[in-house]
Parts: structure tokens; sequence; C-alpha cells
């Protein structure tokens, strides 16, 4: 079987195999998987940040950081911030709050947030 595994990863393109790492990692963590989020329930999410875009609302700067763990994908809205210090694209984020459904996408308010090694 080991064999088998590992031919298997040869034929594996990188972007299937960096989904499957972010699938390892979520579910080791036990975090809620993106895909089987409930609308208005609290969730606790890890993933990689896919992008880190700041947008002005309503006057006032905000951080959207997309996040995809493998199963979908979300994005985390930080109200009144510039920068979030170790955010970037590519680092791997656990982020735990109540989520909503946004134009079909999982979205969560000014989350808790830590940054996973």
């Amino acid at each position: 079987m080991p064999l088998r595994n590992a031919l298997k990863k040869l034929r594996m393109t990188t972007d299937e195999l960096d989904r499957e790492k972010r699938l390892e990692r979520q579910a080791a963590a036990g975090c809620t998987p993106i895909d089987q989020a409930v609308d208005r329930q609290v969730v606790e999410l890890l993933g990689q940040v896919r992008s880190v875009r700041i947008v002005p609302r309503a006057g006032a700067p905000t951080i959207d950081v997309t996040i995809d763990d493998g199963h979908g994908v979300a994005v985390a809205v930080f109200f009144g911030r510039r920068h979030i210090p170790g955010v970037r694209v590519g680092s791997a984020l656990r982020v735990s709050g109540r989520g909503s459904m946004r134009s079909g996408q999982l979205t969560l308010i000014n989350p808790e947030y830590e940054l996973v090694d």
C-alpha cells in the first residue's frame, strides 16, 4: 500500500497535492469543513490564505481574507484594519466566529484568528 500511495502522489499535480495537504491539516485540527458550515452558526475553520484584500467600506478600511480548506472557500472580514501581522497569501489561518452566507459564500465578520504553523 505505501508504494501505491507514493506512486499516486507522483502522478498528482501541485494543486492536487496542496489540496490534499489542506484536507489533512483541516481533518487533524477537528475544524468544520467549509462546505459543511451552517448559516448563522458558530464555526471554527482552518485553511490556507488564498488572498488578502484591503477594501474601503463606509469610509473605514476593511481587510477581506479568503481562506481555502480544500472543501471550499470562505471569507473572513476584519473591519477597521489595514494590516494583520503574519497574515499573507499561503499562510495557514484558523478563524472562529459566526458564519453567514453572503452571495453564496460563507463569510465571518471580525472572527477570532490564529496563525498556524
